[in-house]
């Protein structure tokens, strides 16, 4: 089987951890919770290191060791609880969907990278939307989507959106 890297839990309180360490002759890793244990790591070929551990549920809290020096957060974690320099922590990324019928919604609807403005299809109009993200946003200091804030039944069945920018809407 091959794994991401990072922690991927497997169920029934077993999680493979893989890293890519080409530096480093030994590698660990360095639960520090629920409990503090440390986990030797198996070297892999191109600088990799991996390993199979058990008794690690999720919410365990971990750190990678490098040559038996300062513990590293994982690279790649799923959650850093206590910020970027703490424990990297096991997630169960397993989702019970309930929504049969959502067939999610293609990058392409969205978003433009482009240099020229597009048309994006939209639902019919009896659905309602809303916006929620737009590269316009302060966070992302990008250019404008030119989209209105709410799209109801009263519009056309496409979306222009502006060059280089993208616009998320969520459905009522």
């Amino acid at each position: 089987m091959i794994f991401p890297l990072g922690a991927t839990y497997l169920g029934e309180k077993r999680c493979h951890f893989l890293v890519w360490a080409p530096m480093a002759q030994k590698v660990e890793v360095h639960l520090v919770g629920p409990s503090d244990r440390t986990i030797a790591m198996q070297p892999q070929e191109r600088g990799y290191h991996q390993v199979l551990a058990e008794d690690v549920p999720p919410g365990s809290l971990y750190y990678y060791r490098l040559d038996e020096q300062t513990a590293k957060p994982d690279p790649v974690s799923h959650f850093q609880p206590e910020g970027i320099q703490g424990p990297s922590e096991v997630v169960d990324l397993t989702f019970a969907w309930q929504d049969t019928s959502w067939t999610g919604v293609e990058l392409r609807d969205y978003i433009n990278l482009s240099n020229a403005t597009v048309a994006a299809a939209l639902p019919p109009p009896s659905v309602s939307l809303n916006k929620i993200l737009d590269s316009a946003d302060q966070r992302w200091r990008g250019a404008s989507s030119l989209s209105p804030d709410t799209l109801g039944a009263q519009r056309e069945n496409s979306l222009s959106i502006a060059a280089k920018s993208f616009v998320l809407f969520y459905s009522n």
